[in-house]
């Protein structure tokens, strides 16, 4: 079976200079995969990195970051780089790697909001987009205690220095677990 999955490109049409873009839709339909695979399009043609951001540090633990770039986005990264390439995890940075198990460049970085105050001295080079994953807060789980402040922080500690001339976009993809979320708030959404 041939499963479809969510696609930036409508969203681009739309609004191409938007520096946020948020999603949020049924759980399974694709959206980090949709973005994620953008992002690997535009780091094959411009050189950019990414960073992938997750609320809670277990979130971001070396045995799920792993798992993001099997099935699909391994099928993906083999058809845009060549059979031999994939995508693995090490040290809260995905690199590109051949077939000898070469690490060929990193492509991303990954971390999260709840550890946040200890990456404010990391550079992160080369920057062009950021995924904020799961920004919506699944029924029962809290946000973190000021949780926008930390979104912020992270932010401005991306896009600083040389990344700031790279029009950084900011992706934020959630399932529809709820109607409330400070983000919504921050970006004027009822």
């Amino acid at each position: 079976m041939n499963k479809k999955f969510y696609t930036v490109l409508r969203l681009l049409g739309i609004a191409p200079n938007a520096d946020f873009f948020l999603i949020i839709g049924q759980r399974g339909n694709g959206k980090t995969v949709g973005v994620l695979s953008y992002f690997l399009e535009q780091y094959k043609k411009l050189k950019r990195r990414f960073c992938y951001i997750r609320r809670w540090e277990e979130d971001i633990k070396a045995y799920r970051s792993e798992l993001l770039f099997t099935g699909y986005l391994d099928s993906f990264v083999k058809k845009l780089f060549g059979e031999e390439f994939s995508v693995q995890y090490y040290r809260h940075k995905y690199y590109l790697v051949n077939g000898n198990g070469t690490k060929v460049d990193c492509i991303g970085y990954v971390l999260s909001l709840s550890a946040a105050a200890h990456s404010k001295s990391v550079a992160y080079e080369n920057i062009g987009y950021i995924l904020f994953d799961e920004f919506i807060q699944m029924s029962g789980e809290r946000i973190l205690p000021d949780e926008l402040s930390k979104f912020d922080n992270v932010l401005s500690t991306i896009i600083r220095g040389d990344n700031v001339k790279n029009n950084i976009q900011v992706w934020m993809c959630a399932n529809t677990v709820s109607k409330f979320s400070p983000y919504f708030i921050r970006f004027g959404i009822d």
